[in-house]
């Protein structure tokens, strides 16, 4: 599990049908309440300021790997949430595809 789960953990408990729990809807100046077999609870360790935190400097990571890339030339094919997949050849220079030496980033492919 990563570190964010810890942080952002919920617990979902279903109760049966015939022991519904109701909730209360406040939405401006609507109040009402409404029936549900569902309840989400927070984790043990449920700290949201945590995960957005941890979540927004993988994402600073990322972007600052992506200008790395660009600055010396490179492409890369995808990001993930904690990677990025290169593209490259044994040799460096282009690598063979059906759009043959098009440089998609200036002119896109046909």
């Amino acid at each position: 599990m990563r570190s964010t789960g810890f942080f952002a953990e919920i617990n979902k408990y279903e109760y049966g049908k015939n022991n519904a729990k109701h909730l209360n809807i406040f939405s401006g100046e609507i109040k009402c309440h409404q029936p549900t077999f569902v309840v989400e609870r927070p984790g043990k360790f449920q700290f949201p300021p945590a995960a957005a935190l941890i979540t927004a400097g993988g994402r600073l990571m990322l972007a600052l790997l992506e200008r790395m890339v660009k600055d010396l030339g490179g492409t890369y094919l995808l990001t993930d949430t904690d990677s990025m997949l290169f593209v490259a050849s044994e040799r460096g220079g282009l690598v063979p595809c059906p759009a043959g030496n098009t440089n998609w980033q200036t002119a896109p492919p046909q």
